[in-house]
């Protein structure tokens, strides 16, 4: 029998602190972030660019790539595009590494876009905001300004402030000769040390979100730090950036 999402949600509001607390904890804590190697592909991604033409719009490009991605990927690495995100699954992100080694923006921007596709990830582009495609600079270590050199961003999810529900970050990195990592923190590290009444008063909770510097309008928002629904199960909207 299927429960519905309100349903769902008056079943979490009838528990007592502690049913709660261990109902939350033991759904996050199996939250895993899984890293892809393919390398086993990369010769044949490295050959049809080598051969392309490049003067082809993305969208076109992106075609191309889907199609090698779905011919010469493996069974097991095809049946993750299903499973990001969603309830019972607890794969809470994918890191894909040694897909090519040219060094090309755009070939980097049609991975990006063909992967962030296959992943059912839907590209939002705000009039307000431009993407951008940003490497580390020689100065990376010198230069601490946020998207630019190694940066020193805080721990945030992305567009809180905006209308949509914007749930996952797609993000690609490369061109990195300083080998600077990029760190994601689960919730369950996150909330590792609060007690049983600081995660119970999580799920009633509310925050202003607004827009950063790089957003050329001010946008707020309120919205639950936490929620839940069946599909997704909890999901979580954190920002500590200070700019």
């Amino acid at each position: 029998m299927m429960v519905s999402n309100t349903a769902y949600q008056n079943q979490l509001l009838q528990m007592d602190v502690n049913e709660f607390a261990y109902f939350l904890m033991n759904e996050i804590e199996k939250e895993k972030l899984l890293i892809l190697d393919f390398r086993y592909i990369s010769a044949e991604i490295e050959a049809w660019w080598s051969s392309e033409n490049k003067e082809l719009p993305v969208f076109m490009l992106k075609a191309k790539i889907n199609y090698i991605f779905m011919k010469k990927l493996n069974r097991e690495h095809l049946g993750f595009f299903d499973k990001v995100g969603l309830a019972k699954n607890y794969i809470a992100g994918i890191c894909v590494r040694n897909i090519f080694t040219t060094d090309s923006p755009k070939l980097a921007l049609v991975v990006h876009e063909s992967l962030s596709e296959l992943f059912h990830l839907s590209d939002i582009q705000y009039e307000y905001e431009e993407h951008k495609t940003l490497f580390l600079k020689k100065q990376a270590v010198e230069y601490k300004d946020w998207g630019s050199g190694y940066g020193e961003i805080t721990p945030h999810s992305d567009d809180l402030y905006e209308g949509l529900n914007v749930d996952y970050l797609s993000l690609t990195t490369c061109r990195d000769e300083t080998s600077t990592p990029t760190r994601c923190f689960f919730p369950k590290h996150i909330l590792r040390d609060f007690t049983k009444e600081e995660l119970f008063r999580l799920y009633f909770l509310k925050a202003n979100f607004k827009s950063g510097k790089n957003v050329k309008k001010h946008i707020q928002r309120q919205r639950n730090i936490l929620s839940y629904c069946t599909k997704y199960g909890f999901r979580f909207f954190l920002d500590f950036r200070i700019d």
